[in-house]
């Protein structure tokens, strides 16, 4: 007989364990702080990282500018998605958010990369969750209960000739680096 389950794989999780996100680590022992690394990491010739300011309006309006032109958009080009400024900072700027979590990618004086996180707090069915955290040592405080001890990241977006470039997982590395630095893992 043929087997009616085409899918060969008895375990539907070993595809998720070897997709493309080599570069973290699952395991809660990456959770040293005097491991991560302090320096940005390296861009391309030309390229530069810039802390974006949403409280400048020039700054707020490049990234509209940016995320409008090069954000969602359906194949015909014909749906994407048009958020206003207020809404922007409406959205980033939640309590407890830090702004050198707003990491965008300059090439001259052009923001052509732009990558975001916010604090979060996570819940289960309506109970706090609070993932584990690294080992405190005896002077260092731990945190609060009100203290986000996860991000969400959002508004990843890379101009659109600037795709081939390979800047997402670059940016993607950069964001948790920096959220790492506080001592989020």
């Amino acid at each position: 007989k043929s087997n009616p389950n085409p899918n060969p794989n008895p375990n539907p999780n070993q595809v998720h364990n070897n997709q493309l996100l080599s570069f973290f680590s699952l395991e809660r022992g990456d959770t040293d702080l005097a491991a991560v690394r302090k320096e940005p990491y390296t861009l391309p010739a030309s390229f530069q990282w810039t802390d974006v300011n949403l409280d400048s309006d020039v700054e707020c309006k490049e990234l509209y500018t940016l995320l409008h032109e090069n954000y969602v958009e359906d194949g015909d080009q014909m749906f994407r998605f048009d958020y206003s400024m207020p809404f922007l900072r409406w959205a980033l700027q939640p309590p407890g958010y830090r702004p050198e979590w707003f990491v965008g990618v300059r090439v001259a004086q052009t923001q052509v990369a732009f990558i975001a996180c916010t604090p979060a707090l996570l819940y289960c069915h309506g109970t706090r969750v609070q993932p584990s955290q690294p080992e405190a040592k005896e002077d260092e405080a731990t945190s609060s209960d009100d203290e986000p001890s996860v991000v969400e990241v959002n508004f990843l977006c890379v101009h659109k000739k600037l795709r081939s470039k390979r800047l997402a997982p670059v940016l993607i590395k950069e964001i948790t680096r920096r959220v790492n630095v506080c001592g989020i893992f």
